[in-house]
């Protein structure tokens, strides 16, 4: 495999330890650099606060895009370290193909190798991991260095049992920490790890930084949005276990009512399903009244234009878009799978139903759509549930210690540096 490209500049890549002497010392790796959704906008959020802190941070990719500049940006150096197209595949197409698995194996044993000596190359003494892809080049290549390795595990389901396993077994043997943000994946992993090891953390946002930069009516006047229009507002990469197919079905059942869905189909199967679904619209008559929007940058502006908050997802952890629409005053109605229910808490802040059930889903938003007072009164105890247990406050410092760990004390000890990691 070729050396890292340090993305930074186009110099070659120097040696990280000289730079850092007395620092913690941080390795991000995650497969790909192109994906910016929930969980690696929480992944950029942990990278800030760790460089605030006092730790040297460096992303490290297999491929080029967003994220890592979005990385850079914020204060960390992205190498990007080139590899075979398999392990940037999803693991839907994966799954469906034998000889693509066995070389994607092959890719993710020669990624390991190249991690591994990253690792060394740059004294570093964390890496930390957030995607399933990731967690398992990391253990792959925990046997080649003495770092410690944090697995924070945002996605974890019964569909991917063979990828779970596969990650469960790796952590149990190699994996310094895990964090998990749901009691149910808490659930999974205490089958395979102590409970020391394990940190159950709510996902979180840092509030302060959602600006809204634009007016509820000038937004609903760029979106072609009339005062009057009720809005639910859907948002997430745009695949199947997102359940948008299911969301139409419901808005079918419920007059009225405008949607706004928010997400960019990346890959040939999530094309391919925004397709479907768009055909699906057509079919229902329903032009006027779903709108298709696309990755947008000022996505919390059209969330302040929105009156509800909905997702229909098969398959969910702690929805980062679902914790910033709350924040904003919007009431959720999601199905009930992952952490949602742990997120809406009870009936005062939102409606859970049953994952798949369109017309479950279809009542819940028909009784938010006929009732102003019940979505603002929703909304409000929505708002005031997330700024008390999923703000940045609340949970970042769990986060930084559970990353960490010893080797920050010991850093600060060494050092001589009073950091704000455990302030």
């Amino acid at each position: 495999m070729p050396p890292a490209r340090n993305a930074n500049s186009d110099s070659d890549r120097q040696p990280h330890t000289s730079k850092v002497a007395g620092r913690p010392r941080v390795l991000m790796v995650n497969d790909t650099g192109d994906l910016l959704g929930g969980a690696e906008r929480g992944a950029l959020l942990l990278l800030r606060h760790l460089i605030r802190s006092g730790a040297a941070v460096t992303a490290l990719f297999f491929s080029d895009g967003e994220l890592v500049r979005s990385a850079a940006r914020d204060g960390a150096t992205t190498n990007i370290l080139p590899t075979a197209s398999e392990l940037l595949e999803p693991r839907e197409t994966v799954l469906r193909s034998p000889v693509l698995a066995v070389r994607l194996l092959r890719s993710l044993q020669r990624a390991s190798r190249a991690v591994g000596s990253e690792v060394n190359a740059g004294g570093f003494d964390v890496v930390y991991t957030f995607s399933m892809k990731g967690h398992l080049i990391a253990a792959a290549s925990a046997n080649r260095h003495r770092a410690r390795w944090v697995c924070d595990v945002r996605e974890l389901s019964k569909p991917y049992w063979f990828g779970h396993l596969v990650f469960c077994v790796a952590s149990r043997i190699r994996a310094s920490h895990v964090i998990v943000h749901t009691a149910q994946a808490r659930a999974m992993v205490q089958r395979w790890l102590p409970a020391e090891r394990i940190s159950m953390i709510n996902n979180f946002i840092d509030i302060d930084t959602l600006d809204v930069t634009s007016t509820r009516r000038h937004m609903r006047d760029v979106l072609g949005l009339r005062a009057t229009d009720v809005v639910a507002i859907s948002a997430g990469r745009m695949s199947p276990v997102k359940g948008f197919d299911v969301l139409i079905s419901a808005l079918q059942q419920v007059p009225e009512l405008t949607l706004l869905i928010c997400g960019e189909a990346t890959y040939a199967h999530e094309q391919a399903y925004e397709k479907e679904c768009r055909a699906q619209v057509a079919r229902a008559g329903l032009e006027d009244r779903v709108h298709f929007l696309g990755q947008r940058a000022d996505l919390v502006n059209i969330v302040n234009a929105a009156d509800i908050a909905v997702l229909a997802s098969r398959h969910e952890q702690q929805s980062r878009f679902a914790i910033e629409a709350m924040s904003l005053g919007l009431p959720l109605v999601a199905t009930d799978v992952g952490g949602m229910k742990d997120l809406v808490g009870d009936a005062a802040t939102g409606r859970i139903v049953a994952s798949e059930d369109s017309t479950a889903l279809a009542r819940a938003l028909d009784a938010l759509r006929r009732d102003p007072a019940l979505r603002a009164r929703l909304g409000k105890a929505a708002s005031a549930r997330i700024r008390k247990l999923f703000s940045v406050q609340s949970s970042l410092h769990d986060t930084m210690v559970a990353v960490m760990g010893p080797v920050a004390m010991g850093r600060s000890a060494e050092s001589g540096q009073n950091t704000e990691l455990f302030n």
